[in-house]
């Protein structure tokens, strides 16, 4: 299932990060305000809240919190000031949480279409067992890494929930995690339809997207 959210202070982020005279210090910060919103969302609507009582200064009353097991995975390196906005989220609501750090990357030499070959260099994640999992990747395109990384996760346990955080995404990516793993939540604030494929063009990126996010966040090296 796909959730696009909308709203005037999204728009404005996602404006920002679309624009190509942003600099990478305030990409970088709205990458992160992304990460806070996209995260806000996704805890309430995802994670079940639980009951407890309260003692006001006047009486013992019944409240909401939010009490689940959840589990960060940063897709490196874009991801990492996507999940810093969704960890802040988290620290000032006391939400306890762990963090995994997935280091990927796509290989590209020799192809010639959109089913890249990804690189998983490092996978150093907790157990994902009974765990309300959110995947920070800030642009689906193609899918391929999502992927991997799936196939990575369930090898290892059987998460409760996992939901992918994104800036935005393309509908060929999409469609192509879903046909495979059809119980994974996706947030964006953009599907984004033009280039040739779907959204994407011919050399996978998504269009009109971002530019190369790990790029536009930490300088081209």
């Amino acid at each position: 299932m796909t959730h696009i959210l909308e709203n005037s202070v999204l728009s404005s982020i996602l404006a920002t990060l679309r624009d190509s005279s942003t600099d990478s210090a305030f990409f970088r910060k709205q990458l992160q305000l992304a990460g806070m919103f996209l995260s806000y969302e996704i805890l309430n609507k995802e994670i079940e809240p639980l009951e407890i009582d309260v003692k006001t200064p006047l009486a013992l009353t019944k409240a909401m919190v939010i009490n689940a097991s959840v589990l960060q995975l940063v897709i490196m390196r874009a991801g990492m000031h996507l999940a810093s906005g969704g960890g802040q989220v988290m620290d000032e609501l006391n939400i306890p949480y762990e963090i995994g750090i997935i280091e990927a990357k796509r290989i590209e030499e020799g192809v010639n279409n959109l089913d890249f070959e990804i690189d998983i260099s490092s996978f150093k994640v907790p157990p994902v067992t009974e765990k309300n999992i959110i995947i920070y990747e800030p642009m689906v395109a193609t899918g391929n890494t999502i992927i991997m990384v799936l196939r990575r996760i369930y090898e290892i346990g059987m998460p409760l929930k996992v939901i992918i955080a994104s800036v935005v995404s393309a509908p060929y990516g999409i469609e192509k995690i879903e046909s495979l793993f059809p119980d994974v939540h996706f947030y964006t604030l953009a599907l984004d339809k033009e280039g040739e494929f779907e959204g994407l063009n011919s050399e996978g990126y998504i269009v009109p997207g971002l530019g190369d996010c790990g790029d536009r966040a930490f300088g081209r090296y």
